[in-house]
């Protein structure tokens, strides 16, 4: 099989190559306009396939530091796929606790204090007592 890959003219290889070119100025593109995002499964296959063609194109006339790029990419986009085909519900959830303990944290007022001062200048030692108009300009959380 290798023979036959061989034989081939080299000009199927260059035009190979120069397809790997257009997929990587397309997949730049759609991200640049945002038709991609840099999330999604899309964009690391057209990586993918843009950085197989350049490096079947190099296989004609080989450049080692081109090819070892090329390698690069096939494998960091093949990691990014393997990731993004993870079930998603492994990610949610951890993404999910994260989000729920900031709701959380933030779902009321917390205070070593007492009734009536205020605990916004924390860390000065002072306790300010609150103004009276305070309680009616804020409406309860």
């Amino acid at each position: 099989m290798s023979d036959f890959f061989l034989s081939l003219p080299p000009v199927i290889f260059e035009a190979i190559g120069i397809a790997g070119f257009a997929f990587y100025v397309l997949n730049y593109g759609l991200l640049t306009f945002k038709h991609v995002t840099s999330e999604s499964k899309c964009y690391f296959v057209l990586n993918r396939i843009a950085a197989s063609c350049v490096l079947i194109g190099l296989t004609h006339s080989f450049n080692p530091a081109s090819a070892l790029i090329q390698m690069f990419w096939i494998v960091i986009s093949c990691v990014a796929i393997i990731i993004r085909l993870r079930p998603e519900k492994r990610r949610l959830r951890s993404k999910g606790s994260r989000q729920s303990g900031a709701r959380f944290q933030h779902a009321g007022r917390w205070g070593d204090g007492c009734q009536g001062t205020d605990h916004r200048d924390r860390g000065h030692g002072k306790r300010t007592p609150r103004r009276a108009m305070d309680h009616t300009l804020h409406a309860p959380r």
